[in-house]
């Protein structure tokens, strides 16, 4: 059978590369990098007879609470994280499970001399609710909230439902619980990193009674239908 996998690939990290292009055009290439999302989802996999993905998830996320109460250190804005999760839990159950690439964001992305997209890393691979896949857009949207914005368009077909934003939420908030234990088996300077990154993204929710973020620009949806 013919690999589609590489060892190498000739190209430019995205995110480095990303912010010096005009905001279209990272639009653009968000809008073919959730094109690419909805075709990996679409890989047809067996998943008769695989555990609930509610059950599967509920053990992860009360392990990331349990080890963020218990490493000593804590988030200046930890309720608004910790209300997320318990406001929204609820809706992993009867979720879907798919193909998952596992480590979709911008820093596994390239572009070509020609701004042609290209994902890599796909060592990670698993399966699981194909919106969990979202889980690191935030540091997508970091880079570009044009392109995290097309991203989202392009994989929904249009403006994504209430309902997903909300488990964007509950997903983004387990990994941020999660983050600060892993950050203190590194370095003071990586705790401050995971600390400042949490703040950034807490900003994002300015609003807390919606759990859409600040950089998702509902006015491209109209770009979205020209591409």
């Amino acid at each position: 059978m013919k690999s589609f996998f590489f060892r190498w690939l000739k190209g430019m990290d995205a995110q480095n590369r990303l912010a010096g292009l005009p905001k279209e055009e990272q639009y653009r290439l968000g809008v073919e990098s959730g094109e690419f999302l909805k075709t990996i989802h679409e890989v047809d996999v067996v998943t008769e007879g695989m555990e609930d993905w509610g059950a599967i998830f509920n053990r992860k996320v009360e392990r990331n609470l349990k080890r963020y109460l218990e490493c000593g250190l804590s988030y200046k804005d930890e309720k608004f994280y910790l209300n997320a999760i318990e406001t929204y839990k609820p809706l992993i159950q009867k979720r879907p499970q798919t193909f998952q690439h596992s480590d979709f964001h911008i820093g596994n992305m390239l572009l070509t001399d020609k701004n042609e997209l290209r994902i890599i890393d796909f060592d990670r691979w698993d399966f699981g609710d194909p919106w969990e896949e979202f889980n690191r857009i935030d540091f997508t949207a970091e880079v570009s909230g044009a392109f995290a914005t097309g991203q989202l368009n392009a994989y929904f077909g249009g403006r994504p439902p209430q309902e997903f934003f909300e488990l964007l939420l509950f997903y983004i908030s387990s990994n941020t619980l999660s983050a600060l234990p892993w950050a203190m088996g590194y370095s003071v300077k990586e705790i401050q990193t995971i600390q400042d990154k949490a703040a950034r993204v807490r900003k994002w929710y300015k609003n807390s009674n919606s759990a859409i973020p600040s950089w998702y620009d509902v006015e491209m949806l109209s770009m979205y239908e020209k591409t």
